[in-house]
Formats: structure tokens, sequence, C-alpha cells
């Protein structure tokens, strides 16, 4: 539990009561800022504040009004209270202090809701609902009371209830210690300084005597009175001081079926259901007497939990007739297992005394067998009250041995009664399925079919059963297997398949992967007619299950959600069907990334599932292992270990080893351990997970092509390429063949193929594979889904890489928007996201545009981590390289220069993130003609990477490379060459792509052009490279047009105006043939041949070429005072020079 500081000073210096005053917007409070008053009572007054420094959080802002020093006393108690107190129905104090001027004060959480009777009224809620809200209620107050706190105050204006019908409890301010050793109130309050609220105080309360927790256990059954009457118990408002003490001593409280009506004459339609158990429970929470109430909060919430799921109550006598009508009350159906028993007991009584009366010489073995029957009936309800984990709530009960004793007692006693044997064999294997033993299960079934003989609609039944058990148990060739005997024994006989089994073969064809037969399947059943309702709802949930698993979640969804919908108005709140159906909801929003809303739907799974079994249940460890990795997808890592530890634990007490459960929790925690960094733990349990889902599933399930995957990312982090290739090529293929190629499982494989190919340097192949991904991921997974944003993000890299900057741009755009307070995308991958839009937006041209984005990400990490080093020097770097990408080589100087002063001392000389922004450094020194100020730093760079990854490096022959091309750049040609010669066979030795070797090939030959003495082979050369550049790129492509514009670049800058105007011209021609184009290229090779004019002598084409210049500045960019303006003001200066300084002529 959070520890939280409560700092309030004992006996404060505070001012004058006149003095005080309320606080206004804008005033600060501690590090909060008021927005609001929320609220103002006698003690205290209540505003909407929030956080004034980096942290972001509203909270509710409690601050004493009116002081005298026992309510000074009030106020802190209640923050020390608060601050022991840690439930989710309980309202969270964050922090506590005293203002400026002397007022004490506490920040809280803050809930958007209204208080109880207004949402009662307001949303007219049924009768369930309203007991499910004051369960919520009483588990909170059932913590407190176990924290030793009375509340003492409860009402309904101290309840807010949330949109969603969360109750939250509020207000200690006049809450009390208990005595650990008596359970009653510390201290006894005087009779002149009672504070209470006297509608919801219990007798003992106003009459001044010392409290307990039973005290507010009268309070609660106050609340609960008026939740389902509408009506207060009795009226005291308006009352003088005695008669309020005669009417909570004296007055006799009316029941609350009696009231056919509420407060405002609205009919109760409900009014029936509160007669019996809930006017019981309801008036034994409000005995006058302490001792003749619920003992505690928790035996009374249990009494309203046990009625909502038609159970006993503890508060009434447990008789034989009161058990037995509960029982079939919330057994009503004939399907269920003990009305079946039942009624074929009753229907084998009957039986035995027709044969009594016919027979009298059988008399007395008519009546044995009635007898026996009678015994099967009784013995059966009693076994199933204590077994059922529908009936149990938990309780820790042998089951399973219990049924087998029981089982062959009566299969003893009944071996010449074959229709008895079959109940029972029938109802036993049902209990036996639904405590998660699917395969003991499913074994019983076949053994009742068995002794079914011909009867076509048992036969169905039990089939059907049977393979029900077979599925869950994950047994897909079985089901399979007994789906063919099954059609094979009604063709046999000249009967048309059921279509329960048809739906059933869909169901088997959905958890094997077969997604178009499970397609066929489900239509078949969908054209019968007269569906059952109950039939209409197993067949939707079916289609949803059908959908998520096909990779197709977004239709999921809405028919997941009717489901629910449906299973809880048929079954009430507490039922494993609702939990299941809840469940699945859960799954399919975490599909789509939507983790939060996951995550609440997986607890309202849990705590159904909690409620209605033993803690050793297949189905609680199914929701625990879920809730594990839904919280590891939430950042939440200790919590995703404990979840996993727990649902480990259980599926370790099994007696199947390989239940597909249990391998699908082993994968997941493959994925936490990967990404602690433990990759050889991760490779054990991905290996051990595929092994089992290759037993249950074969080898091309959905489930086991994910643990393949898995364990070929795993191989990859271990720097095992070849075994990480072969599973992924083999995977794909699977993926492709059995799932189809709109399957998100196959977008995951194809994916890998786009990061193969960017890894080896294939950035078109991995744009043209990337592209793929994203159209399946668009469709099948929806644009919001993270995967997709990620997607989009990688394909806009590639098309950044191959310099088609505009759509790169927009690429970029909508990732950053997409990921923009993404309830489920790490803030991280929003700042990666944002960081390339801004990059792009400079690529494009738009320096302040870019400029704006990256400060707000600067701003946005401030506040929400401002101590994440990670993230500055990510920022700081981006912002450096807009200015770079601006030719605004002064600016990225000075911050780099700035930041490797920070990164030094923080890292150290020798660490990497110190080394790459030397080198960031030197490149911007080289550029801004710093040339004397860069040559340390390409000196010490080309040093530290020859010593730490060595002279055959890649990342010294960079160094080499780039030191090369200052010494291109200074004019000291010879020593370019030899260090771009050095770079180039380093390069070819260490097997780079043609690609990167031709562009080295292409520099080192400009290097050669510039000597005299080797002028003519550099020319030669260079036109070589040329047309090897074509033919690699491809003659129209971005990518050649951007490699040309280097060359022409340098060409023009060192005089070579001759070679460069016939490459220049291509160069123009080949952006004008580009749908789109960086536009500073064009607005650049416009001037570049206003350039080489100028030096054959035309001015008249220098002018016309310096004019379209000009023209696209002004178009594209606003104008000469862009930070392209000052680039063609260059030009033009060296155009005039190169003209004989004639100003007027350009």
């Amino acid at each position: 539990m959070e520890t939280i500081s409560v700092t309030l000073n004992d006996h404060p210096s505070y001012p004058p009561l006149s003095s005080v005053h309320l606080l206004q917007p804008g005033d600060v409070c501690g590090p909060y800022r008021v927005e609001r008053l929320i609220g103002q009572g006698g003690m205290a007054a209540v505003y909407l504040a929030e956080r004034a420094d980096e942290i972001q959080r509203k909270v509710a802002l409690k601050v004493l009004s009116h002081w005298t020093p026992k309510r000074n006393d009030l106020f802190q108690s209640e923050c020390r209270i608060l601050a022991g107190l840690e439930h989710p129905g309980i309202a969270r104090l964050y922090d506590a202090g005293t203002h400026v001027q002397g007022q004490p004060w506490m920040a809280m959480e803050f809930i958007q809701g209204e208080s109880l009777d207004v949402y009662l009224r307001r949303v007219a809620p049924d009768l369930d609902q309203r007991l499910l809200i004051f369960v919520g209620l009483g588990d909170a107050l059932s913590h407190a009371h176990q924290q030793m706190i009375i509340h003492r105050d409860l009402k309904p204006t101290n309840i807010l209830v949330t949109k969603d019908g969360v109750p939250k409890l509020l207000d200690f301010g006049i809450a009390s210690t208990l005595d650990p050793g008596t359970g009653e109130q510390e201290g006894l309050t005087q009779v002149n300084e009672r504070i209470m609220t006297p509608q919801y105080a219990s007798p003992e309360q106003v009459n001044g005597k010392r409290l307990s927790a039973a005290s507010d256990v009268y309070s609660l059954g106050l609340i609960l009175y008026e939740m389902v009457t509408g009506r207060k118990a009795y009226l005291l408002e308006g009352r003088g001081v005695a008669e309020i003490l005669d009417i909570v001593n004296n007055e006799p409280i009316t029941k609350p079926s009696e009231h056919s009506t509420d407060a405002q004459g609205k009919r109760l339609h409900y009014v029936a259901r509160l007669r019996g158990d809930l006017d019981t429970i309801i008036l034994k929470a409000l005995a006058r007497e302490p001792n003749a109430r619920y003992s505690s909060v928790e035996a009374l919430v249990a009494d309203v939990r046990a009625y909502l799921a038609g159970l006993p109550i503890q508060a009434r006598p447990a008789s034989r007739r009161y058990r037995l009508r509960k029982f079939l009350a919330r057994n009503p159906w004939p399907t269920c297992s003990v009305g079946v028993l039942v009624v074929l007991m009753i229907g084998f009584s009957w039986y035995a005394r027709v044969q009594n009366q016919r027979v009298t010489a059988q008399r007395d073995v008519a009546l044995q067998e009635q007898r026996t029957a009678e015994a099967v009936t009784q013995f059966m309800i009693g076994l199933f009250e204590r077994v059922d984990p529908n009936v149990t709530k938990g309780k820790d009960i042998r089951a399973s041995d219990l049924l087998e004793s029981g089982m062959f007692h009566i299969a003893e006693d009944l071996d010449e009664e074959p229709r008895v044997r079959l109940a029972l064999l029938q109802t036993m294997a049902r209990v036996h399925a639904s405590l998660g033993e699917y395969r003991r299960a499913a074994d019983l079934f076949e053994q009742a079919r068995a002794l079914a003989g011909e009867d076509p609609d048992a036969f169905t039944d039990l089939s059907k059963r049977l393979l029900e058990a077979l599925i869950k148990n994950g047994t897909y060739a079985e089901a399979h297997r007994e789906l063919s005997e099954s059609e094979q024994w009604y063709r046999l006989r000249g009967l048309a398949i059921p279509h329960p089994l048809i739906k059933l073969s869909g169901d088997t064809c959905v958890e094997s992967g077969r997604f178009v037969e499970a397609a066929k399947a489900y239509d078949q059943v969908w054209a019968v007619p007269d569906l059952s309702a109950e039939e209409t709802v197993a067949l939707t949930f079916a289609q949803a299950r059908l959908y998520e698993t096909w990779g197709f979640s977004n239709r999921s969804i809405t028919l997941y959600e009717q489901v629910v919908a449906a299973k809880k108005k048929r079954y009430g709140p507490l039922h494993s069907e609702v939990a299941d159906s809840i469940f699945a909801l859960a799954n399919c929003h975490g599909h789509l990334g939507r983790f939060h809303e996951a995550g609440a739907l997986f607890a309202e799974a849990a705590g159904i599932l909690e409620t209605l079994y033993s803690p050793n249940h297949i189905r609680y460890a199914q929701v625990l292992q879920a809730q594990a990795f839904n919280a590891f997808r939430l950042e939440q890592t200790a919590r995703s270990e404990a979840l996993f530890q727990q649902a480990f634990a259980i599926y370790e007490g099994l007696n199947d080893p390989n239940h597909p459960e249990y391998a699908m929790c082993i994968n997941k925690q493959g994925i936490l351990l990967r990404d602690q960094g433990d990759h050889v733990g991760a490779e054990k349990a991905y290996r051990r997970a595929l092994a089992m889902f290759q037993q249950s599933y074969g080898d091309s399930h959905p489930n086991t092509l994910s643990a393949q995957y898995n364990l070929a990312l795993s191989y990859r982090s271990q720097g095992r390429k070849a075994d990480c290739d072969r599973l992924l090529v083999d995977g794909l293929t699977k993926a492709g063949r059995a799932l189809g190629e709109h399957h998100p499982l196959f977008a995951t494989y194809l994916y890998s193929t786009a990061v193969n190919h960017d890894r080896a340097d294939r950035t078109g192949a991995a744009l043209e594979v990337g592209r793929r991904v994203e159209a399946i991921r668009r469709r099948s997974l929806g644009t919001q889904h993270p995967r997709t944003i990620g997607t989009i993000a990688f394909v806009s890299r590639r098309l950044s890489e191959l310099e088609r900057f505009p759509e790169a741009l927009d690429a970029a755009r909508e990732a950053a928007e997409l990921s923009e307070n993404h309830v489920d995308v790490k803030s991280e991958h929003e700042w990666r996201y944002k960081r390339r839009y801004a990059l792009y937006l400079a690529k494009t041209g738009l320096l302040q545009e870019a400029l704006t984005v990256q400060a707000e990400i600067n701003e946005d990490v401030r506040l929400k981590k401002p101590n994440d080093y990670r993230q500055y020097y990510l920022n700081e770097r981006n912002r450096a390289e807009i200015h770079q990408w601006c030719h605004q080589w002064d600016e990225a100087v000075a911050i780099h220069e700035a930041f490797l002063e920070k990164i030094i001392a923080h890292r150290g000389l020798d660490h990497r993130e110190t080394s790459r922004t030397r080198m960031q450094l030197a490149y911007s020194l080289r550029k801004a003609k710093r040339w004397a100020d860069a040559e340390p730093y390409f000196l010490a760079e080309t040093a530290y990477q020859k010593k730490k990854q060595g002279y055959r490096s890649r990342a010294h022959a960079t160094r080499l490379f780039n030191h090369g091309l200052m010494r291109l750049d200074e004019g000291r040609f010879a020593e370019a060459e030899q260090m771009m010669a050095e770079a180039h066979t380093i390069h070819r030795g260490l097997g780079r792509s043609e690609k990167e070797i031709n562009g080295l090939r292409a520099s080192l030959a400009v290097a050669r052009l510039f000597q005299e003495s080797t002028s003519a082979a550099g020319a030669s050369e260079l036109a070589a490279a040329v047309i090897d550049a074509e033919q690699r790129f491809g003659t129209r492509s971005m990518a050649f047009a951007n490699w040309l514009y280097w060359r022409v670049e340098k060409l023009v800058e060192n005089g070579f105006y001759e070679i460069a105007q016939p490459l220049a011209k291509r160069l123009l021609t080949l952006y004008q043939q580009q749908e789109r184009v960086p536009t500073y290229r064009v607005v650049a090779v416009h001037a570049l041949l206003g350039v080489i004019a100028a030096a054959r002598g035309d001015a008249a084409v220098a002018r016309q070429a310096f004019d379209e210049a000009d023209q696209h500045l002004a178009r594209d960019f606003g104008g000469p005072d862009h930070w392209l303006g000052g680039v063609i003001d260059g030009y033009r200066q060296e155009a005039v020079t190169l003209l004989g300084g004639k100003k007027d002529v350009l």
C-alpha cells in the first residue's frame, strides 16, 4: 500500500474566523490550483483543483473554512484515517497540508458522479442493480472496519455513484477508531458535542452511547431500506430532539414489502421480491439492539449476495423446505441437472406406485424402488447444494471426491436401474464440467450416452455435452472424430443431423483454425427457423468468437456486448455464463489495443468467478493469466508477475500437463521475460508452450503460430539469425495457407519480413511489404490499434530513407495524430512518432512548423517525465537534426556543443551516445565551414571507433569517409581521396550492399576529379557511377534523383560547371516527373542551374533560372524570409561574382 505523508501541524496559529474566506478560481493551495467550488458544508468547503506542478491530476480539495479547535482536530483525524484506507470504493487521500492563511486542507480523489439518492432517482435501476450498488458500498465499509475505523455518518449524500454504477464512500469527517481489544469506539463523545445525521444514525448513536461497527450496520440498513423502497424507514425532518429519540428508540419499522409505491407515489414493480428474504435481511440490520443485528458488515453483504444468487440467507432458519424451495427457484429449467433428476425420480416414483397398484404381489419391491428413488432425489439435492460452484460461492469442498464416492455407492445399489444410472452419470458429468474437469466430464458423458440406447433426443443432448467438454479440454482432434461418429449415427438411422451438433462442429473448426468451415457451419444454423432465445444467444457468441479468432475483432465487439446484456438479463449478475461473456469481451478489447477497457472488464469477470469458484479452479486461473498479461501491456510489471504466479500455481495442480490454457499462460510469461531482457528464459518458455500447442492444436492453429513467432523473436534477440529466419519463413507459409493473407497473425509474420528487408538495406522492399502489412492491419485491427499506428510509422521512416519526404510527412503526421493521448500507446512511442513528424516537416522545408512540434514534445516530456534523461537526449538530438536539415548549421552546432557537455558529464567519454553526439557536432561544424573546429572531433571519433569496433568495422569506415568529405570541402583533395579509398576498401571487405558501395565509389570519383593529376580518371569513374546508380535505383526514381543532387551540388561548389550542367538538367527533369517531390530541392536545382549559366557567361539564362527559384520560394515557402531564401542568396552571390560583379544583371 502506498504510504501517504500527512503534514498538518498539531495546532498552527490560525487567523480570526472573520478573516477566513473561500478560495477563488486560480488560487493556489499547496501544489494545487483551484478551478471551482464543488460544495460547502458547515465545517469545510470542497473545490475542484488541479496540481500546478509537473504532475497532472485533478483532485477534490477539501479546505477547513470555519475553524475551531474541535473542528481542526476532526479535520486532522479525517486525514489520518483516510491515509490508512486503500480501497477502490473509498475516495483516496493524495496529499494534505496547511494553506498560507492557516487553513488546513486535504487533496482527495476527484470522483465524477452523483449522490446515491440522486443517482437512484435519475437512473431508476432495477432491484438487482440497486443491490449490486449496495454490495459495493458494503465492501468499502467493510474495509474501513477491518482497519478499526467506523464511519459514523453514513448517508446517501456521503456516497457518490459513478456513471458505471460504482459506489464511492466519502466524508470520514466524524469517523472514529475502534479499540482493538473491545471493538468499541475509543473515547466517548459528550452529548453536547455529538455530530451526526439523526435520519441515518443508530439508536446508540442518538442516545450518546459508545459505538461499535454495529452502529454502521444499522446506518447501512437504513440506506438499504431507502434504496429498495424509495422511502425512509422513519421520518425525522422537522422533529424536535425528544421526538427523534422516541421514534428511533420505540417506533416499529414497516416491512419494506408493505410499501407498494415510493415516496413520490411511483409504483414499485419489484415489491413481490421484497417479501421474505429481503424483508428479513433489512429488518435484521435494523434491530434496535446491536447484538441482534448482523455481527458485521461482511455478514450483511454476504446475505445480500446470497439473495442475488438465489441462495439461502443466514438470517433465516435453514429448514429443508426453505432450502429446497431456494434450490428449485434458482434452477427452474428442466434441462438443469438436478431438475432433470427430480423429474426423473418423481416419474420413477409414480411408475413405482402404478406398478404397486397393478401387481400387489410386488408391493414390497415397488415400495423399495419408491424409497430408493426418493433417497436418490434427496441425495442429489443435498449433493448439489454442497458442490455446485454456482451455489457454494467459493467454499473449499472436495467436490470430486464426494461425487466419486456417491456415484460408486448409488451405482452399486442401483445396478439394475439403467435410467437412474443414466441420470446420475449425466448429472455428475455436468458437475465435473462446472469444476473445470473436462476430461472426466467427457468420459462420463460418453458412458451416459452408451446407456441412452436409440433415443435420438437423449443421443443428441449427450453428444452435444460430450463435444462441449472435449472442446473446452482442448482435445480438438478427438472432438472432430466424435463429430464424424455422431454424424454417422444419424445417417445410419436416416435422421438429419441436429443443428446443435452443426453449431458445435463450427465451434471445433474455430478452435482448430478452420475458419471458412466454421463460417459455413454457423450459416447453416442461422438458417434454421424458430431458434430459441437461448440458441440465438449461443450462436451470437460463437459468431463473435469466430470473428475474433479469425482476426476481425472490430466485428466481434458489438456481438459480445449483445451477449453480455442478454446473459445478465437472463441469469443475473452472478453467474458463470455472464463471467464467460464478459471475459470474451475483455479479450476482444485487448486484441484491439484497448487495454484499459479490457482491464476493467477482466476485473468484473474475475469478481464473479472469485465468488462462484474455488481459488484453485481452472476458470479462475484463466482470468488471472488474462489479467496478468493485460497488466504487462499496461506496464504494471509487479502486478503482472504476481498474477502470473497465482495462475501458474493453479495450472500446476491440474492433472493435464499439456492443457492449452496452461500453454497460453507459459507463452505469455515468455513475453514478460523477453521484455525484461531474459531472452534465454523467454526461449525456454516459448519452446515449452509451442510443444504443448502443437500437441493440442496441430501446427497451423493461431496459438501454435503465435508461440512459434515468439520463439523466432527470442532467437533474433540472441543473434541466432538463421534459426529466426527459418521459423519466420515457415510460420509465414503456414499462416497464409491456414488463416489467409488478411489475418492479423499473417500480418505479424509479414511485418518481420519487412524488418528483415530493412536490416539488409533493402529499403524499397521493406516499404513495399510494410505497406501490405499496413493495409491488412487497417482492415483487421482498425486504424486506432497500436500495431497499426506502429506500422504507419514504419512506412513513414522507409519513405524518408528513400527521400520521398512529402509522403513520409503525411504518414508521420497520421501516426503522430493517432497516437496523441491514445490511452493504449506508451508516451515514449507517442513522442517518437511526433519527433519523426517534426523531422519530416524540416525535411520538406517547414522549419518553424518543425520547431513548434518539437517544442510541444519537449514540454510534454517535461511535464510527464521530467527526469527521463533518455527522452531529453532524443529530443535534443532531433532538435539539432531539424536545424541541420534546414542548413542552420550554427544553431545545430550550439545545440550539439551544449548537449555534448551534458552527455559527457552523464555518460562519460566512451558511451555510444557521447560518440554519436560528437560525430553530429563534427558534421555541423564541417557544414558551417568551421573546419579547424571540426578536426579534433573527427580525429577523436575515428580513433574511438577504431579502438572500440576495430579497424575493419563499419563504424570506423564511416568515420573515415565523413572525415574525407570534410577534406573535400577544404579543397585537400589528395587527402580526401586517401581517406575515401580506405573507407571504400573496408566497406567492400564487409560485404556492404552494392548501392552503398556505389555511393562511396561516386564520392571517391569526385575526389579524384578535383585533382589535376587524376581529373580525367575521376570524370570517367563518376560517369560510370552515375550509370550504375541509375540502373540500381531506377531511371525515374526519387532515390536516384536525390543521389544525383548531392553530386551536382558538389560539382558546382568546386567549379566543375561543364560536368555539372547536363547532370543538373537531368536532375530537374527527374524532379518534374515525380508526382511529389521535396520542393526545396527544386528551388535549389534552379539556383544551381543559374550558377552554371553564369559560369558560362549566359546572364539571361542565369536570370531566368533564379526567377524560377524565386517563384517557387514565394509560392511554397512564403518568400525570401524563409531559411531557403538565404541558400538562394548564396548561390545568387556566386553567380554575380562569375558574371563579373554585375548585380543588376540578376
